[in-house]
């Protein structure tokens, strides 16, 4: 991979990175915010629900507009928006405008979202999409992790000083963002608009759905998780606050390293049909263990789905510039991908809230997210019978490759 192209990978991921630190700025201080503002278990939730659904509403526009305008402009304009809610949000003295912020948050983190891993697919050659895809699906566990390590320590200062620093590191990504990514010329942008039957047949891509399938039940248990646990542990267990983030931080870590290496691993193994089953398999049979309550299980049960929690990402992420019809029409597929992606993150964490308020206790909701990986585990199947990674990846030269290289020689 060219200079050139690491530095678009590393610029991309870590925009990602600081989006998806503000999406998981909630989770590890959520039993604070309910003490503070005295909200249930439900409507706390809609902190994380409200923000995927603002998500969900602007990752499809954000994919269809991007032909037009390109994904410098996008992500700079979900980067303002992000900050903005960052702002009010940290301003907020009522439990309703903590809300509105967060929904103003997620409207910011769908265009980065979409934005991010298409330059992505513009940018790096398609040989090396694997991988870059591979290192790019860890932009979740890394910021997850990093939220479940440092925030808890960071609000002994004060919560002011937690919302100052993700404030900070926005305003530094922006910067960074726009230097790096190119600005596309006038005749660049118009030869990427797709025609309305380019459009039609992304949207009637069954594939590209099953894709999108799979991210939505496979982000449904992870956001869910995340959301939860430090309140489970907290509540059930009797564990520290500190101490309770442990178990999320400690899934994160492996998965930062499964993230990374599970693009070469399937590179490298031909994609067989056991590496697509097998990983959301075992991660589903394994939420249920966190009900139990004993330490060594929590800890196992974290650092093995871990472990295994890249290979989904990695196959799906690498998956969507494979599917897509047209290298035109990439950031339309990646934007229904992140559009499911994110109703799974709608729906989950308000379900096992509901189902917690409900029932008196957690076990349901864990139950239930093994029900759902059990789809997860289908939707793998469905994509490895394409055959698109059998056959060899397809020659579909990334879009601007060449622009880019030659701007920076």
């Amino acid at each position: 991979m060219a200079k050139s192209s690491w530095t678009l990978l590393l610029v991309a991921f870590f925009t990602g990175v600081i989006a998806a630190l503000v999406q998981f700025a909630i989770p590890p201080v959520l039993p604070l915010i309910r003490e503070q503002y005295q909200v249930s278990y439900t409507d706390s939730a809609l902190l994380m629900s409200l923000f995927a659904l603002a998500t969900v509403a602007s990752a499809i526009p954000g994919g269809f507009i991007m032909p037009k305008f390109g994904v410098r402009a996008i992500g700079l304009w979900g980067l303002g928006i992000l900050l903005a809610g960052l702002v009010g949000f940290a301003l907020s003295t009522s439990f309703p405008f903590l809300v509105i912020m967060r929904i103003v948050q997620g409207f910011g983190f769908g265009l980065i979202a979409v934005a991010a891993p298409s330059a992505i697919g513009q940018y790096i050659p398609q040989e090396k999409m694997s991988i870059a895809m591979g290192i790019w699906s860890a932009w979740i566990p890394f910021s997850s992790m990093t939220m479940f390590f440092f925030a808890p320590k960071i609000i002994q200062f004060s919560m002011n000083t937690y919302w100052i620093l993700l404030i900070s590191l926005t305003l530094i990504v922006i910067l960074f963002f726009a230097r790096t990514i190119p600005r596309p010329m006038a005749k660049e942008t118009g030869s990427f608009i797709p025609a309305k039957q380019d459009l039609l047949a992304e949207l009637k891509n069954a594939n590209l759905w099953w894709a999108g399938g799979g991210f939505a039940t496979y982000s449904l248990a992870f956001l869910t998780f995340n959301t939860w646990i430090t309140t489970v542990l907290v509540e059930s267990a009797s564990i520290p606050l500190a101490s309770a983030t442990i178990v999320p931080a400690l899934l994160a870590i492996f998965a930062i390293w499964s993230n990374v290496f599970a693009g070469a691993i399937y590179k490298k193994s031909g994609y067989p049909l056991l590496l697509f089953v097998m990983p959301p398999l075992a991660i589903a049979c394994l939420w249920p263990m966190f009900t139990l309550g004993q330490t060594t299980l929590l800890y196992s049960s974290a650092i093995i789905i871990g472990c295994l929690g890249g290979f989904v990402p990695a196959i799906l992420f690498t998956a969507v510039p494979l599917l897509a019809k047209r290298k035109e029409t990439v950031g339309i597929g990646l934007s229904m991908v992140i559009f499911m992606q994110n109703v799974g993150g709608l729906i989950g964490p308000q379900f096992f809230g509901s189902l917690r308020q409900n029932t008196g206790g957690f076990a349901s909701g864990f139950w239930m997210l093994l029900l759902f990986g059990l789809f997860t585990v289908y939707a793998c199947y469905k994509i490895w019978r394409t055959g698109i990674f059998a056959t060899g990846i397809k020659a579909k030269e990334p879009v601007l490759k060449d622009t880019v290289l030659s701007r920076e020689a």
